[in-house]
């Protein structure tokens, strides 16, 4: 299922169709925007033209011209550009998911560790010294055990460290600040800078509000 949205370079798209003319550009383009919810449109010129909102003579006059941006395969007309942003906002799509399903497990196993704390706290009033003494360990213990686990804040830069370097406190807060504090999002963006040949460039153009440009496609349109 296609994304609402997906990123026009509006510099290629001029360059590569700079010869055509203003009905030829309309056409062309709502071809791609019809590729983009629907798929790849059937080499039928009445599906064309009708895609186009061109009558077929009209689409007859303008097919020689708008073809070569596509490559006819298997009866239909694939567009490069389009497939790749297709699969670009797939995988944004999969990792919002799961950075969502990440930050959904912290919350509810914060829940449970608070319910369970509060089990605690209804033990019946009337026990002995010793019991008393007892549970009192348990909770110093637990007490204990909260304070050496990291928080997910100290998680997130220790894990940028080690995908960007010691000295990158100054970046990792930066993308948190762009990802609005989400710590899930920010360390999903980190995950996938690992993946890359330059990290920190990655992380640099999400910071910026380029986020698709680390993974830019071929620039043709």
């Amino acid at each position: 299922m296609s994304q609402p949205w997906f990123s026009f370079w509006v510099g290629d798209y001029l360059k590569d169709t700079a010869r055509l003319s203003t009905e030829a550009h309309g056409a062309y383009l709502l071809l791609i925007l019809d590729y983009w919810t629907s798929g790849a449109p059937p080499d039928d010129d009445e599906t064309l033209s009708s895609i186009a909102r061109l009558s077929l003579e009209q689409w007859h006059k303008l097919r020689h011209k708008l073809e070569p941006f596509f490559v006819v395969t298997n009866g239909r007309w694939t567009h490069n550009r389009i497939e790749k942003e297709l699969e670009i906002s797939e995988k944004k799509h999969k990792n919002r998911v799961d950075a969502g399903k990440a930050g959904g497990n912290a919350k509810a196993n914060g829940k449970q560790c608070s319910s369970n704390a509060s089990s605690k706290n209804l033990a019946k009033p009337y026990q002995s010294q010793s019991q008393s003494q007892s549970h009192l360990k348990e909770r110093t213990d637990a007490a204990a055990d909260a304070a050496h686990k990291k928080s997910p804040d100290a998680e997130l830069y220790e894990r940028g460290k080690e995908v960007l370097g010691k000295n990158s406190g100054g970046l990792i807060k930066n993308l948190l600040t762009a990802k609005d504090g989400n710590i899930a999002h920010a360390r999903a963006a980190i995950e996938l800078a690992s993946t890359r040949d330059n990290p920190r460039e990655y992380l640099g153009a999400i910071i910026r509000g380029r986020e698709g440009l680390a993974d830019r496609p071929d620039r043709s349109w």
